[in-house]
């Protein structure tokens, strides 16, 4: 569950009040958002709605709104937005948070954001439309996550180079399991090597499809065989930040595995497709040829 907002203001400690105040400035479209998120009109339903749930809170409402916002404005991952927000002093003071105030994990903003996402940010997205057109902080009828992209700092997506990453995610976390000492881990067989044999067998056949389907097959059945041994290691694990982050990375490996066995059929035409293991959130978008990969976020005016 997440916290309601706290009404009292939070006071500087001692190192905070030392520094200069230019640094906890906000930009004017951070100050403008802050703004609406500070307003109690804009924060009734969500309170009401929070109130009805149940469970050990975690997050304020408006530390996860704010950075919810800085994450789709930005076109952040969930690691990437949590050390962006530690290393900002900026980013701090507009999500409620202190410089000696833990930022919020990105499990824990996953699993908020599974609970409360869809439908929040859908309440958030018309409440938040209609307050910056009153201010012309954003342009246009509505806020749309299509209205503005930006290329994502990913390589061009294939098959079998999106089976390799995600073999090599799903390895890696296993492996900082073994390194912990944790016995859940043990057994498991790293199987990188061959994963990278093939993936670089792939890169090299460009042209000959029949040559890149059949390794682009075989990573297919290296995948399932991770993900059936990765299955067995989370069995046995209890709950925690890299059991939930294997969690996630095996669901991603699946849909890779789902994604391609299509492409194999002949399917091309796969809805909400996954371009990056390492960016979810990024789309393929058509600018020129070949095609780029992008992320979105909404359109504002500086």
């Amino acid at each position: 569950m997440l916290k309601l907002p706290n009404k009292k203001d939070k006071q500087m400690d001692l190192f905070e009040a030392g520094l200069p105040k230019e640094l906890f400035e906000l930009d004017k479209e951070l100050k403008n958002i802050d703004q609406f998120l500070d307003d109690e009109r804009f924060m009734e339903p969500f309170v009401q709605h929070f109130q009805s749930s149940t469970g050990r809170p975690t997050i304020p409402v408006e530390t996860y709104l704010r950075m919810m916002y800085l994450k789709h404005r930005h076109g952040l991952g969930y690691e990437t937005l949590v050390k962006e927000i530690s290393d900002s002093i900026k980013w701090r003071t507009f999500c409620k948070l202190k410089l000696n105030d833990p930022v919020p994990d990105s499990t824990t903003l996953i699993k908020a954001t599974k609970r409360y996402g869809e439908k929040i940010i859908n309440e958030i997205n018309e409440l938040l439309v209609e307050k910056a057109r009153e201010k012309k902080v954003i342009r246009g009828r509505k806020l749309r996550v299509d209205s503005t992209t930006v290329e994502a700092d990913i390589h061009y997506p294939t098959d079998a180079g999106l089976l390799a990453d995600g073999i090599k995610a799903v390895t890696k976390t296993i492996n900082k399991l073994k390194e912990s000492g944790d016995k859940a881990a043990q057994g498991f067989r790293d199987r990188t090597r061959s994963t990278k044999k093939r993936a670089f067998k792939a890169s090299n056949a460009k042209g000959k499809k029949e040559q890149i389907n059949k390794i682009t097959s075989e990573l297919v059945g290296i995948a399932e065989k991770v993900i059936a041994s990765a299955k067995k290691v989370k069995g046995r694990l209890e709950d925690g930040h890299l059991g939930t982050k294997l969690e996630q990375q095996m669901e991603l490996l699946k849909q890779v595995i789902h994604q391609t066995k299509e492409v194999l059929t002949g399917n091309t035409h796969i809805p909400d497709r996954v371009v990056s293991i390492f960016d979810p959130e990024a789309r393929p978008l058509k600018k020129g040829s070949p095609q780029s990969t992008c992320r979105v976020w909404p359109q504002t005016l500086s």
